[in-house]
């Protein structure tokens, strides 16, 4: 009971730590954000109480500390820069690790040490400006709108009493305004706009209206004493206080506020040059941190209205089924065969339903991919946006984890390869920053991700330069714009002559390539010069059904994914001896076959006329003979055990209508398996 509990903490922190890492995102182009800081600030506080049922003390101590540092900064104390922020993501890497841990003694304590010591820092720098800033003392400006409501006085509330309070402050505003359109919604006539400077928190000032809890609002207006401007009063009474819109004064005040802290307080230039500071987190590293963090997501959130309607279904298939074997028992024929069609139908029903509890949006991946860009940019001194469209797109969750890794390599591959640099890109005219896109869509039974850059592009005759001298084609070779791109997902090749933690070692877009095609996938490279790039990734909606063409040849029965086929044809077997070797012509193309029934040795008579199923693999193109077509058919993926291991150009197996088992062929993997034999 304790680990199921500790998997559901993990989850929980893991999910708060990631929207965490999104906010702080959103925060560095938004540094005022209220929202955003409050956010940040409830998480890190939720974080702190779910640690203390586990008595994670390092967990509760960063997470107690980044709250504080926060509310300071809701309150105005200490403005929010690019270091507090580069220190938030580094705590919240530390965060993460601490809960993975079987104990927070994994976590080396010089790295939480050195954590604490930055806040320290950030503290007692903050703590030296105020001593050397006029306007930032001990006290704090606060804006209070008092509202009674009708029945105040009936309560035995004394409104006098209240504002009586507000005598010990040497410096106020205690204005009284009254409306009488105010008492048709139940508030009393007379309602109070207060601005006092005050050495009290927010706590502090809420005891002071502790009976009438629900007719007040405090909002803080700034860290010193806004009535030191000479100018404060006059401002109020001629430029706030004549406004009939209350919602308008706090805001007045509150800009008010700021151009006079501008005016006295430096902005140091430090908080603009810590975006080119060395990153403490390799990009490597965090990688690896986001694997773990993504391994660790064992759970689906479903709505409840979907588990309703799939039980609502259920239901309705135990009913039937029930009618059916009364039917069957008094042998009625008629309502058999209605009976069958229906659970026929709520079947596939249920099986659509049940699909769609897997199905996740992928922004879940996004804000990783933030981080990264984040990340990258700084270290490449590059500057970069971001742009999402169609994150909402629903892919299955195993698809989702998988993706991830090849989305971080094309990304990677944009930042370093694609974007300039702000100069070379302000010589070339363009926008010093940057686009990265990231574009996702439904086409048909197919998710389509795209990843498009505005850099300087892939120059196909330097492609095309390269792999002749890496001796990957020849100088004869007649390749398409499209056979070119497809070059760079071969094995080792790199059109880069240095080696950096980034990239240039000629592994990366092969490996990108093997996990698509792993989930049943395609990915496409286009490019132009000084355009940009796009990488376009196709992914099934799904990994556990697949719309299949069912062949056999003789009594083995096989299904082939209909998305790598291009089409099918009868053929004699005489045609097949009549060239030397393995190959047949069609429509004016030599193409490879393999013969199922000779490769797998399956008994049985051969006919006259036989099935050549031709799939398309990139750039290659393979026939595949069976003795029997038998249609399109949706088959249910099944695991086929560590026994089939060596046979990995079988994705899984299938049991057809009749109870036989159909094997479902990998076309990619089966093609690399015959040529590394041959």
């Amino acid at each position: 009971m304790f680990d199921q509990l500790k998997k559901l903490f993990i989850q929980e922190v893991s999910e708060l730590l990631a929207k965490a890492e999104k906010d702080l995102l959103l925060l560095e182009n938004d540094k005022t954000n209220i929202e955003v800081l409050q956010d940040i600030s409830r998480t890190m506080h939720t974080i702190k109480g779910s640690a203390g049922i586990y008595n994670l003390k390092n967990t509760i101590l960063i997470s107690h500390n980044f709250e504080n540092l926060f509310v300071k900064i809701m309150e105005g104390e200490i403005s929010a820069t690019n270091e507090i922020i580069s220190l938030a993501l580094d705590a919240k890497d530390i965060l993460l690790r601490l809960i993975e841990a079987d104990t927070e003694s994994e976590i080396p304590s010089n790295e939480i040490e050195t954590l604490m010591n930055a806040i320290d820092k950030i503290k007692e720098n903050n703590n030296k400006s105020n001593k050397n800033n006029n306007y930032t003392n001990n006290l704090s400006s606060f804006y209070i709108l008092f509202e009674p409501n009708k029945d105040i006085k009936e309560r035995g509330i004394k409104i006098d009493t209240i504002l009586s309070d507000f005598n010990e402050f040497e410096f106020k505003i205690v204005e009284k305004l009254t409306n009488q359109d105010r008492r048709l919604k139940n508030k009393h006539e007379n309602f109070y706009e207060i601005i006092v400077a005050s050495e009290y928190l927010i706590d502090e000032l809420n005891a002071i209206f502790l009976f009438v809890p629900e007719e007040f609002s405090i909002k803080k207006i700034c860290s010193f004493n806004i009535f030191e401007s000479p100018d404060f009063n006059d401002f109020y009474i001629n430029a706030v206080k004549i406004i009939p819109d209350l919602n308008q004064h706090f805001d007045l005040i509150l800009n008010f506020s700021k151009a006079i802290e501008n005016q006295h307080i430096n902005i140091k230039e430090a908080d603009k040059t810590t975006e080119k500071e060395e990153l403490l987190i390799g990009a490597d590293e965090i990688i690896l941190n986001v694997k773990k963090e993504i391994k660790n997501l064992q759970y689906i959130k479903v709505p409840a209205d979907k588990l309703d309607e799939l039980l609502n279904q259920v239901s309705e298939l135990i009913i039937s089924n029930s009618q059916l074997s009364e039917s069957t028992q008094t042998k009625n024929i008629e309502k058999i065969k209605f009976l069958s069609e229906k659970i026929s139908k709520i079947t596939n029903s249920i099986k659509e339903n049940t699909l769609n509890l897997r199905l996740v949006p992928i922004k879940n991946t996004l804000p990783h991919l933030r981080r990264v860009i984040r990340d990258l940019s700084i270290k490449l001194n590059k500057e970069v946006t971001f742009i999402e469209d169609g994150v909402e797109t629903q892919v299955d969750k195993t698809i989702i984890d998988s993706l991830y890794s090849p989305l971080l390599h094309v990304i990677r591959n944009a930042i370093d390869h694609g974007i300039e640099e702000p100069e070379i890109r302000k010589e070339k005219g363009k926008n010093p920053k940057g686009i990265i896109r990231f574009i996702a869509y439904h086409s048909n039974a197919k998710v389509i991700v795209q990843i498009q850059d505005d850099g300087k592009g892939i120059d196909p005759e330097m492609v095309r330069n390269v792999a002749i001298k890496k001796g990957f084609i020849n100088k004869t070779d007649k390749l398409t714009r499209k056979e070119i791109y497809e070059l760079l997902f071969l094995h080792g090749f790199t059109t880069t002559d240095s080696i950096t933690d980034v990239s240039g070692r000629g592994v990366g877009m092969d490996a990108i390539k093997k996990v698509i095609q792993d989930l049943r996938g395609d990915i496409e490279i286009d490019s132009e010069v000084e355009l940009g790039t796009s990488v376009t990734i196709k992914l099934p909606l799904t990994l556990s059904i697949i719309e299949a063409l069912h062949v056999a040849s003789n009594s083995m029965h096989f299904l082939i994914p209909v998305t790598n086929i291009e089409k099918c044809v009868k053929i004699k077997h005489s045609e097949l001896n009549f060239y030397s070797g393995t190959r047949i012509i069609i429509d004016g193309e030599l193409i490879p076959y393999i013969n199922i029934k000779e490769l797998f040795k399956i008994k049985g008579a051969r006919k006259d006329e036989e099935n050549l199923v031709i799939v398309n693999q990139g750039r290659q193109k393979v026939g595949l003979i069976f003795s029997d077509i038998f249609g399109e058919y949706q088959a249910v993926i099944k695991n086929m055990g560590s026994i089939f291991n060596e046979l990995d150009f079988f994705i899984g197996a299938s049991i057809l209508g009749n109870g036989s088992i159909a094997y479902i062929i990998d076309s990619y993997k089966l093609l690399k398996r015959i040529k590394s034999k041959k």
